[in-house]
């Protein structure tokens, strides 16, 4: 405090002597630039400021007043100023406050250097690729070992219906460790690319796969796409093709805690696709093409690349041309090869994923499975586990489906039953509609659609009718060929045909599966274990109609007597097993994929398996 004191003491004094100087013009506070410096005079020219200064932002002031633009000259680029001679005294400085631009930079930019031999009296040149160094060259990949690869493309697309177009796309591939003990892979894109796979090889390479995965040894987490396989239990088995996050986590080792350990795995997504288990019908030496259709009959669907699964008589075939089958996604078509014979009597079921243009589809599920109460070998005698999963479409209706407020009251009406209306809709006649046109007709008591060969008398209705497919047998109208602008349908009588001029109204559904397990073995060899399970299967989610038959419960408890060896005297003579189980399965309890074993009905006379007429599972 006393040294502070006698410096403003002394700073007073210093003014009071200035005398007449401290009464001199001085910049004043709001005409100060970034930058205030002071110019010795009697040093040779130019005068050296800083680089980038913003032109007019300078301010000279000598002996305080402001010097006039004529008396000096300034380069603003690299801050070279020149001043007219003011003072011969050797003392002499100036002042100058100016602002500069916030950033800097290098004299020279250039990716190769020149190195020039000394020894060559030609005077030889090298040219040379210059490393970033430092700060100028930053690499973001640098202290750390990642393989990087990827491309760049670019193309033009022109047609007789559209503008030429320049389009670009980038992928790139990381893979390595960034940190001691932590993994990251990633294939990244900027690019929808709508191609798909071809399935005539035993592996895809999926152009439209974008993730990123962070694997250490505490678990792994990974954002994008990805497949979930929860196998843990019975009732609660789900396989799918998902694009969203999942984690999954180990809990900790069993010498720092009281569980024996586990694993954690928390995913949620946006579902790919429906999953469907489908029994074709085959004929006697056809190889195929056999077509997958959707749960409605959907003819025209496109499989999720990679996530079929083919049996034949009880056995998972292979995929690809010199294996046992290939598959074309886009039109859902499987032909089998020469090496699996096709008879009449040839069972073939495929389980898969088909993308379907409805609603939104979300899934989330969490899955936890511990141990408890070690054996000194590290064997646990207690295990447990459980597992949440809920696949639910999104409420909202979008403006694509053109449903109107009645539609939603159908829809609400309708309970779980199939939501209809009629597919006709009034238009003008015009005859370069892109779409077959049709007039109203009444034949035998019955109004039929009929297509239109010309144009219609005046005041005629004319109606833009959309067909549906219910079935062969079940409809009224036949697909009889294609028109200059659409399908034509024709009316062959009630029975007579597959299709009907109406349209099925989509109906969100959600289902939802609780799945709790155990097993606890109390002396060595004899395990007692049990599991239960809860469903939800709402078909209609506008609807509180038809809800006593959304929720479904299914059990099972058993004990296992496991291999114990039989001796007679020094010499063994056999083994000894045992099983006793009770599988119970509601009538409306509904899982997500299958739970019994492919022939489990063959085997047990039930008929097919997959799905009944309905759309059930058969569990």
């Amino acid at each position: 405090m006393g040294t502070r004191l006698v410096g403003m003491l002394l700073l007073l004094v210093g003014v009071q002597g200035l005398g007449p100087v401290a009464a001199q013009e001085l910049p004043p506070d709001d005409d100060l630039g970034a930058w205030r410096d002071t110019v010795a005079l009697a040093e040779p020219q130019p005068h050296r400021l800083r680089s980038f200064i913003i032109p007019g932002s300078e301010r000279l002031y000598f002996e305080g007043a402001r010097l006039d633009t004529s008396r000096y000259r300034i380069d603003y680029r690299h801050g070279h100023l020149w001043v007219d001679a003011l003072s011969a005294r050797s003392t002499a400085t100036l002042i100058a406050t100016y602002r500069t631009y916030p950033f800097t930079f290098r004299e020279t930019y250039r990716r190769r250097g020149v190195e020039r031999s000394a020894a060559d009296t030609a005077q030889a040149v090298a040219v040379v690729e210059e490393e970033p160094v430092g700060a100028d060259g930053f690499d973001p990949f640098g202290g750390v070992q990642l393989q990087r690869s990827g491309s760049i493309t670019r193309g033009i697309s022109a047609g007789n219906n559209r503008d030429v177009t320049v389009e670009s796309g980038l992928r790139m591939q990381v893979s390595g460790e960034v940190t001691d003990g932590v993994d990251v892979q990633a294939v990244l894109t900027d690019e929808n690319t709508p191609i798909l796979p071809e399935g005539t090889t035993q592996r895809l390479s999926e152009f439209d796969r974008v993730f990123i995965e962070v694997a250490a040894p505490q678990g792994t987490a990974q954002l994008g796409d990805f497949d979930l396989n929860l196998n843990q239990g019975e009732f609660a088995r789900i396989t799918r093709k998902l694009q969203g996050a999942t984690v999954f986590g180990r809990l900790p080792d069993p010498s720092t805690s009281a569980l024996g350990g586990g694993n954690v795995t928390v995913a949620g997504a946006t579902a790919r696709g429906i999953y469907r288990t489908q029994d074709l019908q085959v004929q006697e030496g056809v190889q195929g093409p056999y077509r997958l259709e959707g749960l409605d009959g959907e003819q025209f669907i496109i499989v999720v690349p990679g996530s079929e699964t083919v049996y034949l008589n009880g056995q998972q075939l292979t995929r690809g041309e010199s294996n046992d089958y290939v598959i074309d996604y886009a039109t859902g078509e499987v032909t089998f090869s020469s090496n699996r014979l096709i008879t009449e009597e040839s069972r073939i079921t495929v389980e898969f994923q088909y993308s379907a243009n409805q609603f939104t589809r979300t899934l989330l599920a969490a899955q936890a499975d511990a141990s408890l109460w070690q054996r000194p070998d590290g064997t646990p005698r207690i295990r447990f586990g459980a597992t949440v999963v809920r696949e639910a479409d999104s409420r909202q209706l979008s403006e694509e489906f053109g449903l109107t407020p009645a539609d939603s009251a159908l829809l609400v009406q309708a309970g779980d039953d199939p939501a209809t209306r009629s597919g006709a809709e009034r238009v003008e006649f015009d005859p370069e509609a892109p779409f077959v046109q049709y007039t109203r007709e009444v034949v035998s008591g019955d109004t039929i659609f009929v297509p239109l060969e010309a144009a219609p008398a005046p005041d005629t209705p004319v109606y833009r009718v959309r067909f549906t497919r219910v079935g062969d047998g079940r409809g009224s109208y036949a697909r009889v060929g294609r028109a200059a602008n659409g399908i034509r349908y024709e009316f062959r009588g009630p029975g007579l045909g597959a299709y009907e001029p109406i349209r099925v109204l989509p109906q969100p559904e959600q289902q939802r599966l609780l799945d709790l397990r155990g097993s606890v073995e109390p002396v060595p060899g004899v395990e007692l274990y049990g599991e239960w399970a809860n469903s939800l299967n709402d078909e209609n989610r506008f609807s509180s109609m038809d809800a006593g038959d959304d929720r479904g419960t299914a059990y099972l408890a058993g004990a296992r007597l496991k291999p114990l060896d039989l001796t007679l005297g020094d010499r063994a003579v056999g083994q000894v097993s045992a099983t006793l189980r009770r599988r119970f399965a509601g009538d409306h309890f509904a899982s997500f994929d299958r739970t019994r074993p492919v022939e489990f009905a063959r085997r047990w006379n039930l008929g097919l398996s997959g799905l009944s007429s309905d759309g059930s599972t058969v569990q």
